[in-house]
């Protein structure tokens, strides 16, 4: 019977220790746990985040789309600047022709009497 006492005594010592250590591993799991949850939340918020900039953000597509209309209005607006340029360019040929034509005429309105 002493020996049984005393296994159940070494016993009784070998659970103390496992349930010290399932206890130590409860706390550790526990923090981990806290830690884990924080992460998902994180997670969760990054994600969130992430679809509302995807659902926001420019494509490539959309800006080769917005590149290639600047593009054009440029070129729209140089064509237009270079064709006011010929424009200003002949208006001012045709107002030299017209003052030279009116001087012209009132040369000669007093050789034909048309005062």
């Amino acid at each position: 019977m002493k020996e049984i006492i005393k296994k159940l005594e070494g016993l009784e010592e070998q659970v103390d220790f496992i349930a010290s250590t399932v206890s130590k591993h409860d706390d550790w799991l526990k923090k981990h746990d806290e830690r884990l949850e924080k992460i998902t939340y994180v997670v969760i918020d990054h994600t969130e985040r992430l679809g509302r900039i995807e659902k926001n953000m420019a494509t490539r597509h959309d800006i080769d789309r917005m590149t290639n209309t600047l593009d054009r209005i440029v070129q729209l607006t140089e064509k237009k600047d270079q064709e006011l340029t010929i424009i200003t360019h002949d208006m001012k040929n045709y107002d030299n022709r017209l003052e030279n034509v009116e001087n012209d005429i009132r040369k000669m309105k007093p050789i034909l009497g048309l005062n």
